[in-house]
């Protein structure tokens, strides 16, 4: 089969406990009783690049998750096991009074904890929770755009929440995980993934308004097709500088115009600015910010119309909105790579009726909408195209729209 099995919930949460109980058979908390929780990753169906800028997003949780072990300590000291991509044993261990003193320093700064253990303890410690052993096995592809970090932070923000009892509302437990993201790790991202992440349900996509802050569930099951994601293996980071040079720009332009990105002269309004201030515009040229806001301005409102005709069954529709979203992306926004857009192309010739860049870009995957019976043969040809230009050689899933952050 080109199309690759993820594991089960079952699985994953079996594999994460077996993992913390041989790491740690001299724990401090090895009396406690070891429970494990699970996240999804998501994949946006479209409205990528907006979440910053008060627009629309259709993403939903998947079928690829990951598992957390856990069990509380009574030392304040959260030790984190997990595993790197090539195999290596993580093994770290951060005194939450560390960081009570790191995040009330007065020259405290985003970044405190700027990898692995960012997404974990900062998770953990914005929710006030206390110490922990907690392990992590996951089947998210680092670096695939499908939001590892999102499914790290809150399959720990659970399993904090539910071992300390904390009774945190959904939003709140949201905003903690984004908090890890932003200010323990320092990168720049919206509230999209976590959302997804948290609110997710299956057979659902999650219209995600941020200038109402509202959500809205969208039946999603796509009867008669298959969506399929394909990891190009092309990884990237959403801390590295191409992502926030682009949200640098969305945000300046926001401040200084006060603007929704919905008005109908934004473009116009903004390269007026750019072009009089230009040293507010970050040393952007004027045509750059027109191609920037131009993205953020008809991507909301093509996914605005991507919600009604996935709410109409209309999924020829759909799938030219996701065609129209990925040019946007690539010409506009400049954030597809080679790869990616030749796994695009590859989809589209083979019959796909929809295939798009989705998440933050610069790497990462794409996506195919295909009809069922096409599935297989639109990954093979895929496979061939992106071996025919020299790129890694992609794997691909196929998924569909599962239940959000929960204990297992």
């Amino acid at each position: 089969m080109i199309v690759s099995a993820t594991r089960s919930p079952e699985e994953l949460a079996a594999a994460a406990r077996e993992f913390l109980t041989a790491h740690t058979p001299d724990s401090a908390a090895s009396s406690e009783s070891v429970g494990t929780w699970l996240a999804p990753g998501r994949v946006n169906l479209i409205g990528d690049h907006v979440d910053y800028a008060f627009g629309v997003c259709l993403p939903f949780a998947t079928t690829m998750a990951t598992a957390v072990a856990a069990r509380k300590r009574d030392d304040g000291v959260l030790r984190m096991l997990s595993q790197s991509p090539n195999g290596e044993l993580l093994d770290a261990s951060v005194p939450l009074a560390d960081l009570d003193a790191a995040v009330n320093a007065a020259d405290a700064q985003p970044g405190i904890l700027p990898d692995w253990r960012g997404y974990i303890a900062g998770t953990v410690h914005a929710l006030g929770a206390g110490g922990m052993d907690l392990a992590v096995v996951s089947d998210v592809p680092l670096g695939s755009g499908l939001s590892s970090s999102a499914a790290l932070e809150c399959a720990v923000g659970v399993a904090a929440r539910d071992l300390y009892e904390l009774g945190t509302s959904d939003e709140d437990l949201i905003a903690a995980t984004m908090r890890a993201e932003n200010f323990y790790v320092g990168a720049n991202t919206g509230g999209l993934d976590q959302n997804a992440v948290v609110r997710g349900r299956a057979g659902f996509a999650l219209a995600l308004d941020f200038l109402e802050d509202t959500h809205e569930q969208v039946p999603c099951g796509l009867e008669g097709y298959t969506l399929l994601v394909v990891d190009s293996r092309v990884e990237h980071s959403h801390a590295t500088g191409e992502y926030s040079s682009r949200r640098g720009l969305i945000d300046a332009t926001a401040a200084a115009l006060s603007c929704t990105f919905r008005e109908n002269d934004i473009v116009e309004r903004a390269v007026t600015w750019a072009t009089d201030h230009p040293e507010d515009a970050l040393g952007n040229d004027p045509e750059v910010v027109r191609r920037r806001v131009r993205h953020v301005h008809s991507e909301t409102a093509r996914t605005i119309e991507a919600v009604e005709a996935l709410k109409a069954g209309d999924i020829e529709h759909f799938g030219r909105l996701m065609n129209d979203s990925h040019a946007s992306l690539r010409d506009d926004y400049e954030i597809v790579p080679d790869a990616l857009e030749t796994a695009v192309r590859a989809a589209r010739a083979a019959g796909a009726v929809g295939a798009r860049i989705t998440g933050g870009g610069f790497g990462g995957s794409t996506i195919a909408l295909c009809p069922a019976d096409r599935a297989e043969a639109i990954a093979t040809t895929i496979i061939e195209a992106t071996d025919k230009g020299g790129f890694p050689t992609p794997a691909i899933y196929a998924t569909s729209a599962q239940d959000g952050a929960r204990k297992v």
